[in-house]
């Protein structure tokens, strides 16, 4: 990946929109979405959480300060963090885990809740930074 992409995938990882990323690195949208577009390629991933994930097990993404550990993460929640960090879908988490898709949305949405976040690629960073998830091996999700 270039320094560029890097440095969008960075900002993606910090929860900002394709629009907020664009506005904050002075490039157009489609811009934005051509480097998505070449980061998604690059690292075989499945959609910008998978990437993020990738990019830690890889340490290529940004090194920005760690967050602490949050101990009311259930372990089921971490389970779903890990399917989303694997690039699955609702859909494919819940059949993994066989419970229903909206069980798997209310897990986000209190993921997002104690992580303090508002994405999934923006979660699967957090996990990463707090330790919730960690590096094994040099593959993710595959």
């Amino acid at each position: 990946m270039t320094d560029r992409e890097i440095q969008v995938l960075s900002l993606i990882a910090d929860g900002l929109t394709n629009e907020e990323v664009a506005h904050r690195l002075g490039i157009a949208r489609h811009t934005v979405k051509s480097h998505m577009s070449h980061i998604l390629d690059a690292l075989g991933a499945l959609n910008s959480a998978h990437a993020v994930a990738i990019a830690h097990c890889r340490g290529q993404i940004e090194q920005r300060r760690d967050i602490p550990w949050n101990s009311e993460v259930s372990h089921r929640e971490v389970q779903v963090l890990e399917g989303v960090a694997g690039g699955m879908t609702d859909l494919q988490i819940s059949r993994k885990l066989w419970v229903s898709q909206h069980t798997i949305k209310s897990h986000l949405r209190r993921i997002y809740g104690k992580l303090g976040v508002c994405s999934r690629a923006q979660a699967v960073d957090a996990a990463f930074r707090s330790g919730l998830l960690v590096v094994r091996g040099s593959r993710v999700g595959r």
